[in-house]
């Protein structure tokens, strides 16, 4: 993995600025790191380098084993006899494994067959709660860093309700 890009990029949430120092994986776009410690991609023999945790969203575990690990199979868009339905339960449960890890101070990888949907759009749920951010600033931040992200509408939805369940009552 090479550096081709070291920006500051400042999400503003709740009036708090972040700053995010990112790469972008080259060779094979299997997975690009999202922010420091924090990796998206898809499913593969093994996770990046330095990896601690990981989340998988796929029908099938990991040919790996690394650290705390959630296997927590996801359909997007028919049903998988493997797979859950996204509910917000479910992405309160992954977003609550990742804060978890990421607290713990853990590199964390999150993946699905391809990383361009469902693990995309858990990460995506993960910045929009540690950082306060809306899902369309979200959204945008994780396609910066991985351009084969593509959300389906189910899951655009599902980010839309956790979006408004982060706001709380008005």
């Amino acid at each position: 993995m090479s550096v081709i890009v070291l920006a500051t990029t400042f999400l503003a949430g709740g009036g708090a600025g972040l700053a995010l120092l990112w790469t972008q994986n080259t060779d094979d776009q299997l997975y690009s790191r999202i922010e420091n410690g924090l990796y998206l991609g898809s499913s593969v023999e093994r996770p990046p380098r330095g990896t601690q945790a990981v989340v998988n969203l796929c029908g099938r575990p990991d040919p790996y084993q690394v650290g705390p690990s959630l296997w927590e199979p996801m359909y997007e868009a028919g049903p998988d006899a493997t797979a859950k339905k996204p509910t917000l339960d479910l992405l309160r449960s992954v977003v609550g494994f990742i804060a978890e890890q990421r607290r713990a101070g853990r590199t964390t990888y999150v993946h699905c067959m391809l990383g361009q949907n469902r693990s995309a759009a858990v990460v995506a749920a993960y910045l929009m709660q540690e950082y306060r951010i809306g899902r369309d600033e979200a959204v945008s931040f994780v396609q910066q860093r991985r351009p084969l992200v593509r959300l389906d509408p189910t899951l655009t939805k599902l980010l839309a309700e956790w979006e408004h369940v982060l706001r709380g009552p008005r």
